[in-house]
């Protein structure tokens, strides 16, 4: 395990002096593996994906509007579907180089959707709710060309309380895709 911080950690050193340049806009999209509880206490491995776009004001420093949606097909919870969508800020803070490593603060809005099929008896039931949202997170991004990169890793952990619970209902997630970049951002 010692071996492989230390590389990653001399690849980030390396990519340092190997300035890159600062897009404009930037695109990224992946499949994700959720870790969620819901608001029955009930641990659920959600399978899905993730959509984020970018604008970087500064170097350092961009808005980001993300989306995203996630699934369990499970017996005594039945369908799970949750999505959410939130913007916030994205930071970079060693800019923008073949090997950018970034964080993120994310607010907005989530929705749980639960189909229950019928069982023993009782009939089938449909239940939703929407909740504040937020999101707090941070990744590491592979730039291959001029445009293209790659999402090497992304981790996010985002609370919600849905139906009102008064308990956090917690929701890891790790997410891996691509990047595309659009234009050039000056100094």
């Amino acid at each position: 395990m010692r071996k492989f911080w230390g590389a990653l950690g001399l690849l980030l050193l390396a990519a340092v002096p190997s300035f890159g340049q600062t897009p404009k806009f930037e695109l990224s999209a992946g499949p994700t593996f959720d870790r969620y509880t819901d608001h029955n206490g009930i641990d659920l491995d959600l399978a899905g994906w993730t959509f984020s776009g970018e604008y970087n004001v500064f170097r350092w420093l961009g808005g980001e509007f993300q989306a995203s949606g996630a699934y369990n097909n499970h017996e005594v919870v039945g369908f799970t579907s949750l999505y959410t969508a939130q913007v916030g800020p994205v930071f970079y803070p060693l800019r923008h180089h073949k090997i950018t490593p970034w964080g993120h603060f994310l607010i907005g809005e989530g929705y749980y959707h639960d189909d229950i099929p019928a069982n023993g008896g009782y009939p089938a039931t449909q239940k939703g709710d929407f909740a504040k949202a937020w999101r707090v997170g941070a990744g590491l991004d592979f730039n291959l060309k001029s445009h293209w990169g790659i999402r090497m890793i992304q981790f996010d952990y985002g609370p919600t309380r849905f139906f009102g619970n008064k308990v956090s209902q917690p929701d890891y997630r790790l997410s891996i895709g691509v990047t595309y970049r659009i234009g050039t951002k000056k100094k």
